[in-house]
């Protein structure tokens, strides 16, 4: 926790809150979102708010897609390892779809 405690203090600064919608969507209006392509590592410990965000986006009518990978931990993407190189592609494919 006390980890968990100083990343998110790195991450709002000064005077942010964490139920701000700019800095945690989930906690706006999803009506206007746009397509969303959510990855996740099974080990990373935010697993369970993209999995509640992409809960509210598909409740709220919005095109989303959650796709989690076995064992990886948060920003596996930027890791040397074959699951990056898979979700990356896959991300590009979704950006390709909705841009097409």
């Amino acid at each position: 926790r006390h980890a968990m405690d100083l990343m998110i203090g790195a991450y709002l600064g000064r005077g942010a809150s964490v139920d701000d919608p700019r800095v945690s969507p989930i906690h706006g209006d999803v009506a206007h979102f746009p397509p969303t392509h959510l990855v996740c590592g099974t080990w990373d410990p935010l697993l369970g708010e993209s999995v509640a965000f992409h809960q509210k986006l598909e409740v709220g009518g919005r095109r989303a897609v959650l796709e989690q990978y076995a064992e990886m931990p948060h920003a596996f993407m930027q890791m040397p390892v074959p699951e990056a190189d898979t979700a990356m592609a896959s991300a590009c494919a979704f950006l390709r779809a909705v841009l097409a």
